[in-house]
């Protein structure tokens, strides 16, 4: 393994991402795309195991989640940051037009 190669991004991503760069007529608004795209690619992960733990620690199928409240505290965080990068990004985009 060359010392250069793991600062590089894997393979077809790397060359997507390079090539978007390069070809657009706006380099600063794909950057930003491709970050508002992995935050919210980040924050759902996020989301998505705070659901499947809560889903876990319930013990009845037709209860409802019995969690703790650092647990939904977690759920209710990660659902407000979602919503607030895609208030701000859709704030973006309308001022890019």
């Amino acid at each position: 393994m060359e010392p250069t190669e793991s600062v590089r991004l894997p393979g077809r991503l790397g060359r997507s991402w390079r090539r978007l760069l390069k070809q657009g007529r706006r380099p600063r608004s794909t950057v930003h795309y491709l970050s508002h795209s992995w935050k919210l690619r980040s924050l759902s992960r996020s989301l998505a195991q705070a659901l499947g733990e809560s889903w876990e620690a319930s013990s009845w199928p037709g209860d409802r989640l019995a969690v703790g409240v650092e647990l939904s505290e977690k759920v209710e965080q990660l659902t407000r940051l979602l919503n607030r990068e895609t208030e701000v990004h859709g704030r973006l985009a309308a001022l890019a037009k």
